[in-house]
């Protein structure tokens, strides 16, 4: 403390990190069709007959991980949300 002052100072800049487990789990979060959108717009083959787990792991191993959360998000943004407030 300088005159009762905090003395501020930056040790390191911050990052940003994938972690791969969020990741992960966030994939799961998505539906089926979601995830062939992803597939699509990332050129990848369609999966078909596979289960869901293997589109995640498949989509995991294929595309990065930056690339992969903004799609994540952008399929979040456009699902369409009013079919939970249905019964």
């Amino acid at each position: 403390m300088i005159n009762n002052v905090p003395k501020i100072e930056m040790i390191r800049a911050s990052e940003i990190k994938e972690n791969s487990a969020i990741i992960k789990s966030q994939l799961k979060l998505l539906w089926r069709n979601e995830l062939v959108n992803i597939l699509k717009k990332n050129g990848l083959k369609k999966c078909a007959g596979k289960n869901k787990s293997f589109m995640c792991k498949y989509l995991w191993t294929n595309v990065l991980p930056e690339k992969l959360l903004e799609q994540i998000c952008e399929e979040l943004f456009e699902r369409d949300w009013t079919v939970f407030g249905k019964k």
